[in-house]
């Protein structure tokens, strides 16, 4: 690619300033299609089906993730044994189905921004939520920098199989299943 730029800055005078800018132009854009396109193939592999889950919290926390999958749809459930309110972010098109030990009023949310919402959940409770189109995999992030311990259960209904596991994440982000 550098000796594309540099032929075509070494272009005869003759063709005209307009003919040496055009042709710089056309050699960007080749440049910057072309690495769009790698971006959008790696990006496509990395990230497809992938649900990014956020979790805000003060003090070491203790959360339950129970996923389960059938076909295209999923079933969440989220639930803290914290003594503090706990901040949970997942994608915008995920609905609340039930609540746990609080009422429906008590879990509450900011509007949805950048693709994601974030509800509260109080001390000891927990939020069901319904996924139209379940993600393949969830990456949990940890913004806090406090101990998180998520015990992850997996659960695909048609092929009958149940996964368990705990993860313990401190800084970081860590891929659930």
């Amino acid at each position: 690619m550098y000796y594309v730029f540099v032929s075509l800055l070494s272009l005869p005078m003759s063709t005209g300033k307009h003919s040496k800018a055009a042709f710089m132009g056309l050699a960007l854009l080749m440049v910057f299609s072309l690495t769009s396109l790698e971006f959008s193939k790696l990006g496509g592999v990395l990230l497809r089906d992938t649900a990014d889950i956020g979790v805000e919290h003060l003090s070491p926390l203790s959360l339950y993730v129970e996923v389960g999958r059938l076909s295209n749809s999923a079933m969440i459930d989220i639930f803290s044994d914290g003594d503090e309110v706990v901040k949970i972010s997942v994608p915008d098109d995920w609905r609340l189905r039930e609540v746990r030990n609080a009422t429906v009023a008590d879990i509450t949310s900011d509007e949805p921004t950048f693709g994601f919402s974030r509800w509260y959940l109080p001390p000891h409770s927990g939020a069901s939520f319904y996924a139209f189109n379940g993600p393949e995999s969830i990456l949990l992030h940890n913004p806090s920098g406090v101990q998180l311990k998520v015990n992850v259960v997996n659960i695909e209904i048609e092929a009958e199989t149940v996964e368990r596991n705990i993860i313990l994440v401190t800084d970081s982000s860590v891929k659930l299943y």
